[in-house]
């Protein structure tokens, strides 16, 4: 037998025997040449082209991501901002608000349709709550047969009481019941374990975003390593594809000095959709959110899109500031070229 027909004869035995798995197992067994079901089908845009640009082009459907941070660092508004980014795209928004984070009139103004069907609102009082609804959220995508993508934002981890199967009672003469909802770390820690494990399937299937905001704690008694780390365990950090960091730097002044915003940056800890360990920088205003434009400059110099010269930016033959750059004008030009 020569070399060629031994080839081809295994190649016969490994698809007789594909094929016999297949009729065994199931639809356990997916054909990727007909289904790529690790293909992410609807991309969320988060509102600023520098964090779109750092993540690999925006939120992916189908996914888990965490975004941590301290407070006022502008988690909740880049929450907002990419619910807005979905509503614009067609698709349904679910924000669950155990912080009592939520204002409606900063939403309206930052273009979030607050009035609309596709942005459901919803006051979880405990981790169960936050799971039920899950279940429920997931169960009627599928009945319904929605192919549009949907954004979960869950705001957020640390503020939700974990409710444990320890009752106790107020006072020893009380004939009431009262379920403890004490939060420690360590119950977090196993309820978000079972938990992701159980939804990672289901997410994937329905073109689910999951986003999860989180908060940041010291480490007390950390001497060497990161000082600090964002609550609920570890099990997160494997099943979110996407691990953000965000923080806050210096405040922005108008001309009298009164401060009207800040700068900030979003670190990629983590990313299986692109690549990790990049940074996007961009400025939050007070009165309008998150400008789109903002930190494109830097982010079109490091894409190697513009080149930098000095305080000027070139493009082909023309020197620019920053505040040309950082224009739709200047964007459109770009999509006309092919450049992004």
């Amino acid at each position: 037998m020569g070399k060629n027909e031994e080839k081809e004869n295994k190649l016969n035995k490994l698809c007789s025997f594909r094929s016999r798995l297949k009729k065994e197992v199931g639809t356990g067994i997916v054909d990727l040449e007909k289904h790529d079901i690790t293909n992410v089908r609807y991309w969320i845009s988060t509102g600023n082209y520098a964090v779109d640009s750092a993540i690999g082009g925006g939120f992916p459907c189908g996914k888990i991501i965490e975004l941590s941070g301290e407070f006022s660092s502008g988690k909740t508004l880049l929450a907002l901002q990419t619910i807005r980014e979905v509503q614009k795209i067609g698709g349904l928004a679910v924000y669950m608000d155990t912080e009592s984070a939520f204002n409606k009139e900063w939403a309206n103004n930052l273009g979030v349709k607050t009035d609309s069907d596709s942005l459901i609102y919803v006051v979880p009082k405990n981790t169960n709550e936050v799971l039920e609804f899950m279940e429920s959220f997931v169960r009627g995508i599928k009945e319904e047969e929605f192919d549009v993508p949907s954004l979960v934002v869950w705001d957020s981890i640390a503020g939700t009481p974990v409710v444990t199967d320890r009752s106790i009672k107020k006072n020893k003469d009380d004939d009431i019941d009262y379920t403890s909802q004490e939060r420690m770390g360590g119950e977090m820690a196993v309820v978000l374990s079972s938990a992701l494990r159980n939804m990672t399937a289901d997410i994937r299937d329905t073109n689910i975003c999951f986003f999860m905001i989180n908060q940041l704690r010291d480490v007390v008694g950390q001497v060497y390593g990161p000082k600090k780390r964002s609550s609920g365990g570890n099990a997160k950090n494997y099943y979110a594809s996407i691990l953000l960091e965000i923080s806050s730097g210096k405040n922005i002044s108008d001309d009298n000095g009164g401060v009207v915003g800040k700068e900030c940056k979003i670190y990629v800890r983590k990313n299986k959709v692109g690549y990790p360990f990049k940074e996007a920088n961009f400025h939050v205003y007070f009165d309008s959110g998150i400008d789109y434009f903002s930190g494109a400059a830097e982010t079109l110099t490091k894409n190697g899109v513009i080149e930098k010269s000095g305080g000027w930016y070139v493009y082909g033959e023309d020197k620019m500031r920053v505040s040309a750059v950082e224009t739709k004008e200047f964007f459109d030009r770009l999509r006309e070229d092919g450049k992004i």
